[in-house]
């Protein structure tokens, strides 16, 4: 499988919390980065109540209610970003697909700003004074597409780490000057020669 938070959350949300996050009815087998490992089940876990445990924790290292809204917001994001598809339009460069057009709308609401330009287009920088923007074609803009959603991914995975630090040693000064916590998750890196989305 995925990063496990995926499956937890799709599993585990509530009906009101599905609604804002814009998943309805959709499973882990609606979503592209998930249909990739071939793997949607494992009937040895339980996601649900693992989601509780996860809820449990984060509330006992200090991530408040908002934060945790805010988190589960960005990892639906993600799911919503992966099921955004591009086909080449006429010109050659890349178009969202009418398809997918949903996908971008609940991934762009969810992050809270829109970027449909960035999946399709790349700012060549020159020099620091001059750079231009190119055009990708529907592999390039899936390619962005992944590496943003990465960038995203580990971003996310940074601040989580950063906060149940300053949970546990207090923050500040504190964290500075005694030794810390670090979590490594590396479900989804089991398979070294494949350790991506």
């Amino acid at each position: 499988r995925s990063y496990h938070i995926f499956y937890k959350l799709l599993v585990g949300a509530t009906a009101e919390m599905r609604q804002s996050l814009k998943l309805g009815k959709l499973g882990p087998a609606d979503f592209s980065l998930l249909q990739q490992s071939g793997c949607i089940d494992v009937p040895s876990i339980n996601d649900k109540e693992d989601y509780e445990t996860i809820n449990d924790a984060f509330l006992a290292c200090g991530v408040d209610k908002a934060d945790r809204s805010e988190l589960f917001a960005i990892v639906a994001g993600l799911l919503h970003l992966g099921n955004v598809h591009f086909k080449d339009g006429g010109d050659g460069y890349a178009v969202v697909s009418k398809d997918a057009e949903s996908a971008l709308a609940a991934s762009t609401a969810l992050f809270g700003t829109t970027f449909d330009e960035a999946l399709i287009t790349q700012v060549v920088t020159i020099n620091k004074d001059s750079s231009f923007t190119k055009k990708l074609n529907a592999k390039g803009a899936t390619e962005a597409r992944d590496a943003m959603g990465r960038t995203i991914f580990v971003r996310l995975f940074d601040w989580l780490v950063m906060k149940v630090n300053g949970f546990v040693g207090g923050g500040g000064k504190a964290l500075a000057n005694m030794r810390y916590i670090g979590l490594l998750d590396i479900f989804g890196f089991e398979r070294f020669e494949n350790n991506s989305f």
